[in-house]
């Protein structure tokens, strides 16, 4: 397949686990954060098909250490970011890559909210919040081949939006104590002097 194509399918996989987490689906937003570990949990507790349901899922992942596939998204945002949105360079970021990213921040954010406190601990965990700081402090001037484009700067200002959404994700439903270790992880990462600019974009 071509890089064009796997960045389609992939596309559709991570707005299907948007999906799948709709309505803030407890279940399913630790099934994606660590699907071995929920089922190695309830595989004894039910009998009859879905037991069988349980053995079978557990031969075909047991080579595997975890399927994390919300650290999965977490990690591919990060890269693209850095690929496409390091400051020392020329925004190069195509059109299909912007809503390829658009949907893996909207991924993770469905994930944290409910709220999930142990999504939000994973991704206040890594290299997200830095991740966020990097898109919001991003100045679109530096884009000689798209910023002319209204339908494109629209979509980067959604992802911007998106960028928001998700970090106050981070906090729904937690007290902001220097105790909390998600409130610590923004206290000590978030670049404030962005999210200042941000209203002057």
């Amino acid at each position: 397949l071509g890089a064009k194509t796997q960045q389609l399918e992939l596309n559709e996989v991570f707005e299907l686990m948007q999906l799948m987490m709709e309505g803030h689906h407890r279940g399913m937003q630790d099934l994606l954060r660590d699907c071995r570990a929920v089922y190695e949990n309830t595989a004894g507790a039910s009998d009859g098909p879905t037991s069988s349901f349980h053995s079978s899922f557990m031969h075909a992942v047991g080579a595997v250490d975890n399927v994390r596939l919300i650290e999965g998204a977490i990690t591919m945002t990060t890269v693209i970011v850095k690929k496409n949105l390091s400051t020392d360079r020329t925004h190069t970021m195509k059109p299909n890559t912007l809503s390829y990213l658009l949907s893996l921040m909207r991924c993770v954010t469905e994930a944290c909210q409910g709220p999930c406190s142990s999504n939000q601990e994973v991704v206040a965990d890594s290299l997200m919040i830095s991740t966020c700081n990097t898109i919001i402090s991003f100045e679109m001037n530096t884009n000689p081949k798209y910023n002319s484009s209204n339908r494109y700067l629209k979509s980067f200002s959604a992802l911007k939006n998106q960028t928001v959404v998700l970090l106050l994700s981070l906090i729904e439903g937690r007290k902001a104590e220097k105790s909390d270790p998600v409130f610590a992880a923004l206290y000590e990462r978030v670049d404030a002097d962005a999210f200042s600019a941000l209203k002057n974009q």
